[in-house]
């Protein structure tokens, strides 16, 4: 087996991948970026809460009912 180099639109996007992270690395779009991400877990994570309690009650009440 012998290895392949990546095809062009791989290359292109790893590439591109690349210079993104190091333009927010180095400029203040990193610490912008670092706070959107904060408020996006901040707001996930209760949503996610109440949609495994609600998952639990509605599965709780279907499998009391079919007994």
């Amino acid at each position: 087996m012998s290895l392949t180099l990546p095809s062009r639109k791989t290359t292109i996007v790893l590439l591109g991948i690349l210079v993104v992270g190091f333009v927010i690395t180095t400029t203040r779009l990193g610490t912008m970026a670092e706070s959107l991400l904060y408020v996006g877990y901040m707001a996930t994570m209760p949503i996610l809460f109440g949609a495994v309690v609600l998952g639990g009650v509605y599965f709780g009440v279907k499998h009391l009912l079919a007994a």
